[in-house]
């Protein structure tokens, strides 16, 4: 057979309809169910729905609640410094700083994650990334008492920027 041969009859096979002498199978509707109902002893379930609960809970708490730790920044000439580490979240997570004078925050990454690989506090317009095994230095001045929010670049893992009034001495 030639390639014209061929390739005709297979055009033909194609375009013509189906032969009326061939009866079309319709599909077997199933009389019985694929899965049966096991009925479970009440004391099964209720430990079972229990146990879900609890896992949301502790769930709710890991991200919300956990770890709340504070620290007030350290002075140093006209710079205030803290280092936050970054290993599952942030350490400490609430920030304790004057208002009106230069803030450093140096952020120490350890975790390998990619939702902590940057830092946000949209309050300032700053999100700075954080390379692994490395201290990254953030440098601004806030300038207003207040609580802002810093998070990851997920918004997974949160903290909180006190800023309190500036201590101005008293004289003597």
């Amino acid at each position: 057979m030639t390639f014209q041969s061929v390739f005709l009859s297979t055009l033909l096979a194609v375009t013509d309809p189906v032969p009326t002498d061939i009866a079309i199978a319709a599909p077997v509707i199933a009389t019985r169910h694929s899965f049966q109902s096991v009925e479970q002893p009440p004391w099964a379930k209720t430990t079972v729905t229990g146990a879900g609960l609890a896992l949301i809970g502790l769930e709710l708490w890991w991200f919300l609640v956990h770890r709340t730790k504070s620290q007030a920044a350290v002075s140093r000439g006209n710079w205030q410094e803290l280092t936050i580490t970054v290993d599952g979240g942030y350490t400490p997570n609430h920030l304790i700083v004057q208002a009106g004078q230069q803030l450093r925050l140096n952020f120490d990454r350890r975790d390998p994650s990619h939702c902590l690989d940057e830092v946000r506090f949209p309050d300032f317009q700053i999100a700075q990334q954080l390379p692994i095994n490395q201290v990254t230095a953030i440098e601004f001045t806030p300038a207003q008492p207040g609580q802002y929010e810093f998070t990851c670049g997920m918004a997974m893992f949160r903290g909180i920027l006190e800023v309190r009034p500036a201590v101005t001495p008293s004289p003597s």
